[in-house]
């Protein structure tokens, strides 16, 4: 059986729009979808500092695909393109395949069934024909994914609107910043294995001035004695 190429086609576009014309682009990008018998799938769009960003999943017949990139592209400055593609062919035919086995053996099993008497021998077959019809169905999922998919491509819409970059540091400023940063890390380094040392220097420090004391001590008692 010939059932043509199984080809998933997906792509994502970057805009970049206007300070103001986000909702206007975000509406036009929901209606163009619908022009070309696709919908909407997914979006969000949020606020920050003043600016929207958004994304909309659009799912559009295969065959517009590139008709609808180049339409949406229209409505501000494309910073990214990117598109891929998936050929399933190969699996949609072996799943194909094996939907037939597996239906033949169903088809078998359930006359086997019609034809049984003993309880063990039909539950035995009732417990085989579930798991069949189970993987049965999960062929026939897989399989009409694939076909929706193929037919519908799938594409990505990231918005932003304009802003102002933030200004480039001058090399040599940024130079020595970063030498300064290096400096003060080490600096934080060499405190840090300080007190470390001394961490682990303090309990013979104070064992050490302890037996000084008793020495000490015993050597002031023994020159009294002396005496």
């Amino acid at each position: 059986e010939n059932f043509g190429l199984k080809i998933v086609k997906n792509g994502a576009v970057e805009l970049v729009v206007e300070k103001g014309k986000f909702m206007e682009i975000w509406n036009k990008i929901t209606f163009t979808a619908k022009s070309f018998s696709g919908f909407v799938s997914n979006s969000n769009f949020y606020k920050q500092n003043n600016r929207y960003f958004g994304n909309i999943v659009v799912l559009v017949p295969s065959k517009k695909f590139d008709d609808f990139i180049n339409k949406i592209s229209e409505f501000g400055e494309v910073e990214n393109i990117s598109v891929n593609s998936k050929d399933l062919s190969g699996e949609y035919v072996d799943l194909s395949s094996r939907l037939k086995v597996l239906e033949s053996q169903r088809d078998l099993l359930l006359s086997w069934l019609s034809d049984a008497k003993d309880i063990k021998d039909m539950l035995s077959l009732r417990s085989e024909l579930d798991k069949i019809e189970t993987e049965i169905e999960k062929i026939k999922g897989r399989m009409n994914y694939i076909s929706f998919h193929t037919d519908f491509s799938q594409i990505t819409i990231s918005i932003r609107e304009k802003g102002e970059k933030p200004a480039e540091t001058p090399p040599i400023i940024r130079r020595i910043l970063d030498a300064l940063n290096r400096a003060l890390n080490g600096f934080v380094a060499s405190i840090f294995v300080i007190i470390i040392v001394l961490a682990w220097l303090t309990p013979w420090l104070i064992l050490i001035y302890i037996i000084y004391l008793i020495y000490r001590r015993r050597k002031q008692v023994s020159k009294e004695t002396n005496k």
